[in-house]
């Protein structure tokens, strides 16, 4: 495991109705456990920073249904989107990453179906989209297993 990683700051935004768990607390600890187990030449600009910033916003289905459509011309809810920006934000001194959807939604149908938490899915898709920000694909099945490996490794494990 790296040493002197950047701390990873995330803004999580929440509306109405949304769970109340997981904690951006949580979500930043998930993240910084992935980018412990990312190759520096991933993104390499973010591993020069001392902080790196993730946005993070809950959504419902119907708010990402029209998300998926606009931005992926895609129909029908889907449970993360991700966009990468990679880019230095002088206001808040931070490398920010990206900006991240999570629709609640679907994470609570996922998380009902396989019997775990709907905070436990939510941290899942948080990573994945963390992971795309720092450019991981997931179209083919060997960039999908690398990625993944990476995702759950971070998710389930409880310590950096």
């Amino acid at each position: 495991m790296k040493t002197d990683l950047p701390q990873i700051e995330v803004l999580l935004t929440r509306p109405r109705g949304a769970p109340t768990q997981p904690t951006k607390a949580v979500l930043s600890a998930a993240c910084a456990r992935a980018l412990s187990n990312v190759p520096m030449k991933r993104c390499p600009e973010a591993f020069e920073m001392k902080v790196i910033s993730l946005d993070v916003t809950l959504i419902n289905d119907v708010h990402m249904a029209e998300k998926n459509e606009e931005f992926m011309q895609h129909e029908g809810a889907t449970d993360v989107l991700s966009f990468p920006i990679v880019d230095f934000d002088p206001e808040r001194g931070t490398f920010h990453l990206g900006d991240v959807l999570i629709s609640f939604d679907t994470a609570k149908r996922e998380a009902d179906e396989r019997g775990i938490s709907v905070a436990e899915e939510i941290t899942r898709y948080c990573v994945h989209g963390f992971l795309h920000c720092l450019g991981y694909d997931d179209s083919t099945p060997a960039k999908r297993r690398a990625m993944f490996a990476i995702q759950e490794k971070a998710v389930l494990s409880k310590t950096a």
